[in-house]
């Protein structure tokens, strides 16, 4: 991952930098109110530190709903291709 803060290898999480990466943009003056991230970014630890020290509301999966409380997905049955319409 790379953004205008900083270059991140495999080796770096890219959960560890979201700190990082919200001081940075405080340094220049352009926090945003909100940032969207996924679901190894957004911990309660992460949601709360961004709203404390910057204000910024952390959007992302909920840190407590496991995988088997999700609701349901679509499969490939639910993307059907459609050919020309023969009625008129």
């Amino acid at each position: 991952m790379c953004d205008r803060t900083r270059c991140a290898g495999s080796i770096v999480q890219v959960v560890e930098l979201t700190g990082t990466i919200h001081d940075k943009l405080a340094e220049r003056h352009l926090v945003p109110a909100e940032h969207v991230v996924d679901s190894g970014c957004a911990s309660r630890a992460h949601i709360e530190q961004a709203q404390r020290v910057h204000g910024i509301t952390l959007l992302g999966p909920s840190p407590t709903t496991a995988p088997s409380e999700a609701a349901p997905g679509f499969d490939k049955a639910a993307f059907g291709v459609r050919g020309p319409s023969t009625s008129r």
